[in-house]
């Protein structure tokens, strides 16, 4: 998959977030995010059977065409398709979380700045929710007594992180 343009590509968030780009009626909640220069990282419940796939398919069909277009290129954008896990537990729902807000430590000047990465759900989760609908942190931050305790929560994953991202994504 070709790196992403940080400053351009990664932007089309905002654009997404400040309705420039229009998305009709939801097929997901959106739990949280992380976008990342090569890949992303989504946690999301279904609101209608098979809205998920519908939902990846239509990201993943716009982004290639945005990115062929922009870069004068043509065919697969990514490597394969998107990769899924049912997360069948509170606990597993907590820990893949985590997970996806401390992706960014792997991108060099992120280790333990993962909070201030602007392509995370996690600053929403930490301060004000930048996206108002289109996020729902509550899901997760409804079973903490406040932001507070949810980043302690993540920062205590940290040291002795043994979530396992292959069993988070089937492959």
């Amino acid at each position: 998959m070709p790196r992403f343009d940080r400053n351009n590509d990664l932007n089309l968030v905002w654009d997404i977030r400040n309705g420039k780009i229009k998305l009709g009626k939801p097929l997901v909640s959106i739990v949280c995010f992380c976008l990342m220069p090569t890949h992303f990282h989504l946690v999301l419940g279904e609101l209608k059977d098979s809205n998920i796939s519908r939902y990846m398919h239509r990201v993943m069909v716009s982004f290639s065409k945005y990115y062929n277009l922009k870069y004068e290129r043509r065919g697969h954008v990514f490597e394969s398709k998107f990769h899924s896990k049912l997360l069948d537990d509170n606990d597993y729902l907590l820990r893949a979380s985590s997970y996806v807000h401390l992706n960014p430590q792997d991108i060099k000047g992120w280790n333990k700045r993962e909070h201030k990465y602007l392509w995370s759900s996690y600053q929403d989760y930490l301060g004000s929710n930048r996206w108002g609908d289109l996020l729902q942190s509550e899901v997760v931050l409804s079973q903490f007594r406040g932001k507070k305790e949810y980043r302690e929560f993540v920062e205590e994953t940290r040291p002795s992180f043994d979530f396992d991202p292959n069993q988070v994504w089937d492959i």
